[in-house]
């Protein structure tokens, strides 16, 4: 990251002060659209983490020739040969990070 300014908001933020956090909330627009990086601790690696990754990635390159625009459809079929796939990235997507309000704002920005 070399010689730059680091903001982390878990820190940056008294997570024990609504007042503070709302106030800081309102400016995380700004903060994330000005930012050149931005990082992202999701947590320790798992094997399932790392399997939900490159199986996005695979995912993306292919999607709807993969599952023949049937997504919801055939991942949510016991048989399917990607099934273990499907529970690894619903359980990368189960981490806290996801579930934060803001989460959604940081992703976009």
């Amino acid at each position: 990251l070399g010689n730059s300014r680091r903001w982390i908001d878990t820190l940056c933020i008294n997570q024990n002060d609504p007042e503070e956090r709302t106030s800081q909330v309102e400016l995380m627009g700004a903060i994330y659209s000005a930012a050149k990086r931005v990082v992202i601790w999701l947590g320790e690696e798992d094997t399932a983490s790392q399997k939900a990754i490159d199986t996005m990635i695979e995912l993306s390159k292919s999607l709807v020739k993969l599952l023949g625009g049937h997504y919801g459809a055939v991942f949510r079929h016991d048989k399917h040969p990607y099934k273990d796939e499907a529970r690894a990235i619903n359980e990368f997507f189960d981490r806290p990070w996801f579930k934060r309000v803001w989460a959604f704002q940081e992703a976009v920005l």
